[in-house]
């Protein structure tokens, strides 16, 4: 077979498939035209009623006399009030409602708002720990190995400018940088109490904070002194309790304290430089 050959017998089929084609298509279009004319004689033989009727809404229904829809409608309840009523006034109208309770809303000072976000965020942190084998009452807030934790609440606010001096100074150290702190002054302090029965005596356990500004120098590169300030809590825990126990203060445990006027006190400071954290027994 030559080249003209196939060329002549693939035009060929290729003819072939349009003319199939073409005539499918015709046949599909007559059977279209047929069902569409069996349609509009069908029609025109029924007579159609339109009305308005509901399906919970009202729509436009379509029936003919041999068939018919229904009406759908929404269902009613209907509710009747026995009680005591009040009276509300709206420019010159009244109506009668109800009875409910009247609330009045007093909007809290920001001030007040920053300190039950303050003193409430410290009471979270701060717990005594009592060793176990120890009787104590109530049940420990927290128990594990270590010990019974009891959480301290908060009882005492004190409001001014207060200052406390350091003699000696107290040094903090941070990595490249030593503070050495003479005061602290703060203006607001909290009061954190627990009252506890250890071996059937009556303890109490009482943490001061106390947010402010640590006063003092910072040690230079050249071992010179400069004036600073860093901000700071400063934590002051008391407690007469003479048996072993332990405070933990925002998860730092701390030894009781040293015994000071016949109670245990211990200072502790929490205090930032730069991107450094630092909680230490002062």
């Amino acid at each position: 077979m030559t080249i003209e050959d196939v060329i002549t017998y693939i035009e060929n089929q290729i003819a072939e498939v349009i003319g199939k084609m073409i005539n499918a298509r015709g046949k599909h279009l007559t059977a279209i035209e047929k069902m569409l004319d069996k349609m509009n004689s069908t029609m025109k033989e029924k007579t159609y009623l339109y009305r308005q009727g509901k399906t919970y809404d009202r729509v436009v229904k379509v029936e003919r006399s041999d068939i018919s829809q229904y009406d759908i409608e929404k269902p009613t309840i209907k509710l009747n009030y026995v009680g005591g009523k009040m009276t509300l006034k709206y420019d010159t109208e009244t109506i009668e409602v109800p009875e409910t309770p009247i609330f009045t809303f007093e909007p809290v000072e920001d001030a007040d708002l920053i300190y039950h976000l303050g003193a409430g965020q410290f009471e979270e942190f701060l717990y005594v720990l009592i060793p176990p084998g120890t009787t104590v009452e109530p049940a420990p807030d927290v128990e594990n190995a270590f010990g019974k934790y009891y959480k301290l609440f908060r009882t005492t606010r004190v409001v001014g400018e207060q200052t406390i001096n350091f003699s000696p100074e107290r040094y903090l150290s941070f990595p490249g940088m030593l503070f050495k702190m003479t005061s602290f002054k703060y203006y607001e302090g909290y009061g954190y109490y627990r009252e506890l029965t250890i071996e059937g005596n009556t303890e109490w356990f009482d943490v001061g904070v106390y947010p402010g500004n640590a006063h003092g120098q910072f040690q230079a590169v050249d071992g010179s002194w400069v004036d600073g300030m860093l901000s700071g809590v400063l934590f002051v825990a008391t407690t007469e309790y003479e048996g072993d126990s332990f405070w933990v203060l925002y998860n730092n445990s701390f030894r009781k304290g040293v015994p000071t006027d016949s109670v245990y006190q211990l200072m502790a400071i929490h205090i930032g430089y730069r991107e450094h954290s630092l909680m230490e027994e002062i």
